[in-house]
């Protein structure tokens, strides 16, 4: 090779390393500028408050650009209402925080199949959804949208009842309690699974909880899947984290389950609990931070308030 051609090929490497530089400088640039001007990524789990601003855990939401995705279809924000339960992927900026993505998944979807009075219970796809006030409004037959916390008994706390006109995809999100792969059955509270034609993301196992859709299967608490999605909570690694849910998991006060989502605490952790222990079926907010892993490392959890007796 001759010399000039020598120097032409170092300095086309010469040129090729300045570009690389410049490249990562401008990355590490950008970074640096969203970080510097104090905008970070957020998610949020937790229920609709009442009002005419998008609320949830406290936070009022800027929600005029948000993507709205309501049981797997696009939505708009005009169909959310208090009560439902979501999921929001947004940024903050000092006092000002913005949705970017709002999610809904409805924790049961089907006809009602009984109706305990005395107990306040609505029985839905072999699931059992408790009904504060106002169950007399409901019989068999309905054809309803659920939203509400599942306690470690799997029981739904019904935040948001929804009445529907037609026929829809049944839907559960729950905890697989039981699992036959060779049958490709699972079951979710009183409702067995055949999930061997659905199109399944990620991997099933019991103790996980999935989003189940399909077609029920007469009144045998059965349903014909066709599609599983294995959940795996609501935030991105490095996005702060605001969660509303009741523990449903529970192996010590440093690391349990809300509603499918890990949450594990440090020895920077503070805990508000107004006397309450931690433990199954506690109602709980957690704020923190999402590991590379999707777990939830809290700076602060607190217990819901002790309702005082009259």
């Amino acid at each position: 090779m001759s010399l000039f051609r020598r120097m032409l090929q170092s300095r086309s490497l010469a040129a090729v390393a300045l570009a690389c530089m410049v490249t990562v400088a401008l990355v590490s640039v950008t970074k640096a500028g969203i970080q510097g001007s104090g905008i970070r990524r957020v998610a949020a789990f937790g229920t609709i408050s009442p009002g005419s601003q998008l609320t949830v855990n406290g936070v009022v939401y800027d929600a005029t650009d948000a993507t709205v995705v309501i049981n797997g279809s696009p939505g708009k924000t005009s169909s959310l209402h208090a009560g439902h339960i979501v999921s929001i992927k947004g940024t903050e900026e000092g006092s000002k925080s913005r949705a970017d993505e709002i999610t809904l998944v409805s924790e049961v979807r089907g006809e009602i199949t009984a109706v305990d009075a005395r107990a306040r219970t609505l029985t839905v796809l072999g699931q059992v959804v408790r009904v504060s006030e106002g169950v007399g409004a409901f019989q068999p037959g309905m054809l309803v949208t659920v939203s509400g916390f599942a306690d470690a008994q799997g029981i739904f706390n019904a935040s948001s009842i929804d009445v529907e006109a037609s026929q829809f995809a049944a839907q559960v999100k729950g905890v697989v309690e039981f699992l036959d792969r060779e049958r490709a059955l699972l079951r979710i509270g009183n409702l067995t699974v055949d999930y061997s034609s659905a199109g399944i993301q990620g991997t099933i196992a019991e103790g996980v909880t999935v989003i189940a859709k399909g077609v029920a299967v007469g009144h045998d608490n059965m349903l014909s899947a066709s599609s599983i999605e294995v959940y795996r909570g609501f935030g991105e690694p490095g996005s702060k984290g605001n969660l509303e849910g009741i523990i449903t998991a529970f192996a010590s006060e440093q690391d349990f389950d809300v509603n499918g989502q890990q949450v594990l605490g440090d020895a920077d952790t503070k805990y508000i609990l107004h006397g309450t222990q931690l433990g199954p079926n506690v109602q709980v907010r957690v704020k923190g931070r999402f590991d590379a892993a999707g777990v939830l490392v809290a700076d602060k959890i607190q217990a819901e308030k002790p309702s005082k007796k009259k």
